[in-house]
């Protein structure tokens, strides 16, 4: 247990070390004016390294700030997933949906959204163990089993719906983001179908599936039609 524990310990130290010189240099980018410069440095540091919620964070900034907003509310989803608990980074991604209209999570995500799901899961372990571990303490006290198993059972269910909430509230809540200035709706996933609508930029979709170049998105629980797989960046699993 201890050599696990101290791998672990260096794997994310290393981690921490691969983004901190990357990140002092996209800082520099950024003070010198040059944030589209700084964000692929961040970028490409986060693809190799552990990328934490402050790391999110700092490249939806300079996304941001070079004019990117599509690509900044995409960092700071992916910061979210990772420190759901995090106001700057909500009140970022809030900002910019006002700013698109786009409505965000799903009602049932926004209420469970934060604890991360596998925090969820976590909680309704612990609770099944007190339970459990309440009926095995008391087994030959029958009286005092039934006072504490009432309200141990309550929490046990609240803490189930809301691990169930959080999953169904995943599942039905957008998961990809428009990344360009525009990205028009086809019917069709071929070039010659035409356009019927058209997604602006930081629109935030979920896609059901993929086609060659093109997924189909809906918005909201209704299907659009198809778009370019380039043009959308997808959560990162």
């Amino acid at each position: 247990m201890r050599a696990l524990l101290a791998w672990l310990s260096i794997a994310l130290c290393g981690g921490a070390s691969l983004l901190a010189e990357p990140m002092e240099e996209a800082q520099r980018l950024f003070a010198v004016g040059r944030p589209a410069e700084a964000a692929a440095v961040l970028g490409k540091a986060m693809a190799k390294g552990t990328a934490t919620g402050d790391a999110w964070f700092n490249l939806g900034q300079a996304y941001s700030a070079a004019g990117e907003p599509g690509r900044a509310l995409w960092a700071w989803r992916q910061g979210l997933r990772e420190a759901p608990r995090d106001v700057g980074l909500r009140s970022l991604a809030g900002e910019a949906r006002r700013r698109t209209g786009g409505m965000g999570a799903h009602p049932l995500a926004q209420l469970t959204g934060w604890l991360r799901p596998e925090e969820w899961a976590g909680c309704l372990l612990a609770a099944s163990a007190v339970l459990a571990g309440w009926m095995l303490a008391f087994r030959s006290r029958p009286t005092l089993r039934r006072q504490g198993m009432a309200w141990l059972a309550g929490l046990h269910g609240a803490v189930a719906a809301g691990w169930v909430a959080c999953l169904a509230g995943s599942a039905g809540s957008p998961d990809a983001v428009v990344v360009t200035r525009e990205a028009p709706v086809a019917l069709a996933p071929v070039p010659e179908a035409l356009p019927v609508a058209t997604l602006p930029e930081a629109t935030e979709v979920r896609l059901l599936r993929t086609f060659g170049e093109w997924s189909e998105v809906e918005r909201e629980g209704r299907r659009l039609g198809w778009v370019r797989t380039a043009q959308v960046w997808r959560d990162i699993r």
